[in-house]
Order: structure tokens, then sequence, then C-alpha cells
């Protein structure tokens, strides 16, 4: 065998050698992980291990994604790739965990291929990217015993949502009932009743659609529309929600009360000014005659809770809105809740980093025996309220929906931390020790309304076991406009205000495994620090652009006077009046410009810091490797000196020289 030959051969043995054992390491660590992200972003949560170990008969989770599709598209569908990948490695997870009653097919289902066709009879999602190319991301959960749950499109923007969706959908192919939501609200929650959808079909109108909320629900449990006049509430329903309770009549509340007294679990959602609470009349709703407040006075009392009279504001909490004159301002009364907001003490709230609430209310404790309030949502010690009546000897009073921020703010009154939502428990006693007085019906339509027949109806006067009542002192966090967001896929959740009711109707429904799925952890990181500096440099100057604003109001409304002066006697006074008017003019230019001064520094103060970041994000690593650098040069010069200063010939060998 030549030199050449032998060369040819080892370099051949040596690439053998080495994709074998590239590859027999792969699969050797392909189960060793290391989850290194400060939410376990990438291990499954106990409560998935909790779930996949009831598992008795094996389940299929069919994840379709068109990747040929992907990559043939534009640039944004390929970003898909990315989340395809977090998600396969995801189900992997469950794979693994599940062992044999948990089995992973990816299919990528090509146009006109058994594949595409599965895909469109399970309802998955179908988008077109090109002429001959359709783009599915979506999956399904499927049991040996034909029960299914699909997940039409999984969309980036639910990233942290991902494991609750595909846990859930594995908890429902396994649970044999759905729990029965009965849902009361004097808002048309559940959509247009049917009589409705004639009228607006005869109109040639849209009938109105269900919430997004009721919708989601829908999907999961069994929800039943109770109705508002109701005396009593259905033995079937497990859960009862009940969303901005406005004027009840008495028997519905006496039905309420026995539900919870029987150990029904329920959820009350009431505010002292429900923006969504719109009257046909906004001439009332300008004039200040809409209440759009809901309350139950008599049976929060009986479960240990109050609800305020004012609407909660807090400006450690306040969003961030745009308004027309003064650009973006911090709304106090639009709360943005981080995780430091929400209560890590029950299950409801734990875990969860973003919910958004709008004019909400506060809760507190009463006298009621055997009853506790844990907190689920509060504000931070700077919180306060802004009262919800104003004293106007005008008798023009514009709801605080309508007011600027800058208004707000005037009317802001410190209090400290407050309790926006909270779990009532307790063995409740009843809020109808005499029970209720009910109408009986009469045949006789002639009897007058005086000598309507009555009877009184009784009850449980206290209950047996413990009760649980979540109240939230906001109706608003539920709605379209506040939980929801428009993606380019559709309709998506916007932070956690439905994943906040999720919790509470998984807890209250016993299912508390699902509890720790809500959400995953922050795949991105806000800029806490830099948000705080903004909101700092804008408190300092708001105080400054109020006084300037309120001088040239008081201006302008000189102007308006003299005005009116000119008007009655334009002789006798017109020189006086036309200096003063000339004087006055100058001013409300002078605050106008000192107005435009302060908005610029204040805008002038954020760029800078932003400058300033991006500078140290620029040049913070070249820096440091230049130190590294410089650092190591000067011990090498230093070794190198004592190098060549050493005597020639020095050995040291065994301890001798």
């Amino acid at each position: 065998m030549t030199r050449t030959l032998r060369a040819i051969l080892g370099v051949v043995l040596i690439l053998v050698t080495a994709f074998a054992t590239v590859s027999v390491f792969e699969n050797l660590g392909r189960g060793v992980r290391a989850d290194c992200t400060e939410d376990k972003l990438y291990t499954l949560s106990d409560g998935t291990h909790a779930i996949i170990d009831k598992i008795r008969l094996p389940v299929t989770l069919k994840l379709y994604y068109s990747k040929t599709a992907a990559n043939q598209a534009t640039d944004y569908m390929k970003r898909f790739n990315d989340y395809f990948a977090y998600v396969r490695d995801l189900l992997e997870r469950y794979a693994a965990a599940g062992g044999e009653n948990v089995k992973l097919e990816v299919i990528d289902p090509r146009p006109y291929s058994e594949a595409e066709q599965d895909a469109l009879e399970y309802g998955l999602k179908q988008f077109r990217v090109t002429e001959d190319e359709t783009f599915f991301f979506g999956m399904v959960v499927e049991s040996a015993r034909g029960a299914k749950e699909v997940l039409e499109f999984l969309d980036p923007e639910r990233e942290t949502l991902i494991e609750y969706d595909v846990t859930s959908a594995v908890d429902g192919v396994i649970t044999r009932r759905k729990k029965r939501i009965g849902v009361l609200s004097s808002l048309p929650v559940m959509g247009a009743s049917p009589r409705m959808q004639q009228v607006q079909a005869r109109h040639r109108r849209r009938p109105q659609r269900p919430w997004f909320i009721i919708e989601e629900l829908q999907q999961r449990y069994d929800v039943r529309e109770v109705a508002e006049d109701t005396d009593t509430i259905a033995e079937n329903v497990d859960i009862l929600l009940v969303i901005h309770p406005k004027d009840l009549p008495a028997e519905t509340r006496f039905a309420i009360d026995q539900f919870v007294l029987s150990g029904g679990r329920a959820i009350i959602c009431v505010d002292p000014l429900c923006v969504m609470d719109q009257p046909q009349d906004q001439r009332a709703m300008m004039m200040g005659g809409m209440d759009q407040g809901s309350n139950l006075p008599d049976l929060l009392a009986a479960w240990g809770v109050q609800l305020g009279e004012d609407v909660v504001a807090d400006p450690d909490l306040a969003a961030k809105v745009p308004t027309r004159a003064e650009g973006p301002q911090f709304h106090l009364a639009i709360l943005e809740l981080d995780d430091e907001a929400m209560g890590a003490a029950s299950p409801m709230s734990a875990g969860l980093q973003a919910c958004s609430l709008l004019f909400a209310g506060s809760l507190a404790p009463t006298d009621a025996d055997e009853a506790t309030l844990t907190p689920l949502m509060k504000t931070t010690r700077a919180g306060g309220v802004i009262p919800t009546k104003q004293d106007d000897m005008s008798g023009f009073a514009p709801p605080l929906a309508m007011l600027p921020p800058a208004e707000l703010r005037n009317r802001f009154e410190k209090r400290g931390t407050l309790t926006l939502a909270a779990v009532a428990s307790g063995r409740f006693k009843t809020a109808f020790p005499d029970g209720v007085v009910i109408d009986q019906p009469d045949t006789d339509n002639d009897t007058p309304p005086e000598t309507q027949p009555t009877s009184r109806k009784t009850g449980l006067t206290e209950a047996s076991e413990t009760c649980n009542v979540v109240v939230f002192a906001d109706v608003d966090f539920l709605t379209d406009a506040v939980a929801y967001q428009q993606s380019l896929f559709g309709i998506a959740r916007r932070g956690d205000n439905v994943a906040l009711l999720l919790n509470a109707l998984d807890v209250l429904g016993g299912s508390p495994e699902l509890v720790q799925l809500r959400t995953r952890g922050r795949f991105r990181r806000g800029f806490d620090v830099v948000d705080k500096m903004e909101k700092e440099a804008e408190e300092r100057t708001a105080e400054k652009l109020r006084e300037v604003q309120s001088k040239r109001e008081q201006a302008e409304t000189r102007l308006q006077e003299l005005a009116s002066k000119h008007s009655g006697d334009t002789q006798l006074l017109k020189s006086a009046l036309l200096a003063e008017e000339n004087k006055l003019y100058e001013d409300v230019r002078t605050y106008e410009a000192q107005e435009r001064e302060i908005q610029r520094n204040r805008r002038e103060g954020i760029e800078a810091l932003g400058r300033t970041l991006r500078n140290l994000n620029m040049f913070a690593a070249p820096g440091g490797v230049l130190l590294i650098a410089i650092g190591l040069a000067i011990v090498r010069r230093i070794r190198r000196r004592r190098y060549v200063h050493q005597p020639v010939g020095a050995e040291t060998t065994g301890g001798r020289t």
C-alpha cells in the first residue's frame, strides 16, 4: 500500500470516526437538557406533569406546520420557523413525559395531499401565501376513544400561553364532562337575544355577537345564560359568573345567595364605573344623568366585602394613552398591573404579569363573621381614588371617562394600597334572614298591583361548609377592547386578563393543575428602568405644566369676558379694553410658548436617555473586550520582562539550581 493511499484511508477513517462520535453523543445527550432561563421557559410545569399522569388511554398530538410554504413565502412568514421549532421542542417534552400514552406527529400538509384534507376537516385555519402554497400552523389533540380538541392556529402572540393551550387541550380529551358555567349579566355579553336578532335582521343590521371572552369559554365549558329576573339557580350549574349586576331584583339576589350557601361557586364582577355600560341617549351621559355602576351591597356584605364608590387610580401603574392636545399622557384611572401588583398568595393570580383595568373600584373587608379576604390584585402604596361624584353648581357633570388625564390628576386623592380583586371565603350567613317576598302568578288581569298575591320564600340561613366567592371590582377588564386585540391572524388575547378569569374558573372548578400553566414567563423583557425614569420625568414637569395651563385658561376666560363687554358698549371702555386684550393675548402666547418649552424639554430628556442607553449598548461590550485585551497585554509584558532579566543558564531542576 502506497503512502498516498494510506494517507487517504487515514483521512477517511478519521472522518468516519468523527461523524460516528458526533452521532453517538448527539443521541446520548438528547434527553439531557439544562434550562437556564429565569422563568424556566423550556421546562414543563408541575401542573402539566400532573395532567399527563392522569392519561389512561393513548393521546396523539398532531402538529400541522407548512414549513415548505413558510420557506417560500415572505420574510415575515419565515419567522414562524423559530416559533415552530420551539413548539415542536415543547411537544417532544410532552411525549417524553407521557411515554407510551403520548404520541407526537409532526405533519407538513402539502397542497392536494391527504394531510391537507385532514387539516381542513379538523378545522385548522388556512392562509394562502402563494398561488399554489397554503399555510397551516395548528394542532390537534386526539384520544384513543375519539375525543379531540383543536387549536386552529398557534399564534406567536400567545407564546406565553402555549403550554396552557396544549395542556388544557389534553385535559379536555381525557375529561368526560365539561364544567357548566352560568352567566348572569345586565350587559349583552351573550350577544343579542333571539328576539333581538330577528329585529336586527328585519332592519338589515348585523346581529350582535357574544363577547370574545364568552366565545372562548364556550370552547372549554358548557356555558348557559341565566336570566336577570330568575328566582333560582339551576342545580346543574357548577360555577356562576355574574357580570355587572345592575339593579337586580330581590328574588334574583336571593337566588344567588342560596346558590353560594348551598356550596355553589361564584365569580362576581362589579364596577363603580363601567365604561362598557353606554346609554342609548348620549346626551344623558354627557349631563351626568347615567349611572354606569353596579353593585350587590347586601350580598357582598354577607360575604365580608364592600365595594367603594370611587374610582381607583395609581400613578405608578398608570397606562400611557394618546391625547390630541398634549400627546401621550399617563392616565391614572387606566391601570396596567405588573407581577408585583398580582397577589402571589393565591394560585388564581400568582405568576400573571400584565393585567389592564379601566376605572376600577376598590374592595375592603367588612365585619362579617367567619369571612376572610385574600387579595388577587392591588395597587401600590401610591394608590388612591378619584371621586365619581363632583359638586357642580351648573348641573353639568361629565363622566370621569370623558375627562382629560390632567383633570383626573387634579382630582386624585392618595389613599395607599387598595384591593382591586379578592377571594372571599368562609361559612357565610344569608343576606336574607327573613327570606324574600316574591309575586305569585295571577290569572286575573284585573287585580290591582297593590293587591297582587305574594308569598315569602325562605331558604338556608348559613352555609354548612366553607364557601368561596371571587369578586372583581371591574367589569371592563373582560371586554373585547381591553382583553383582546387584533393581530395579523385574527383576534388574540392582550395581556393576562383572560388568563386571570380562567385561573379563577379552574380553581373554583376543581382543576388546580391548569393554574400553573397560564404563562410561561416573559420571552421579551421590558425596559423597566427606562419606563420608571420616563414617569419620574413626567411627574417633575406635570406640576409646572398644570400651573402654566391654568394661567393660560384664566387668560382665555378673561378674553371671553372682554369680548362680551365689547358687544355691550364698544365706545365707553374701548381704549382700556383693547389695551387689556392686547396684554392678555401676549400672556396667552407666552404661556403657550412655556407649555411647548416644558414638553420639548421632557421629550429631549427622554431622547437623551435613549441615546445614552444606546451608546452604552454599543460601546460597553467592545470596551470590555478592549480592557481585557489591555490587561492581558500588560500581564504578558510583565512576564516577558521577567524572562528577559532571568540569568542565562539558570535552570531549576528538582529544587536545585
